[in-house]
């Protein structure tokens, strides 16, 4: 289990630490998912461990920003 130290944990780094992780483009779609769901519900979305090919990942994630922060919107969630 991740102590939440720097370097242990991929969401931990980008959303907590502000590391680079990936790329500037998906960190930031990460830290967008990370406003919108809850930690346990986007460490289940992939294996941040061993994730698919950079561009597809990109692609995975952008999708399931565009399809939850309309939803969390609707809900009234602050985005």
């Amino acid at each position: 289990m991740p102590n939440g130290k720097p370097g242990d944990d991929p969401i931990t780094d980008i959303v907590e630490h502000k590391l680079l992780r990936f790329s500037p483009q998906i960190d930031e779609l990460v830290r967008r998912l990370a406003r919108v769901t809850s930690p346990d519900d986007l460490r289940k979305m992939f294996d941040w461990f061993q994730p698919p090919p950079l561009p597809e990942f990109e692609r995975q994630l952008r999708a399931r920003v565009e399809r939850l922060e309309p939803e969390a919107r609707k809900r009234g969630w602050e985005i």
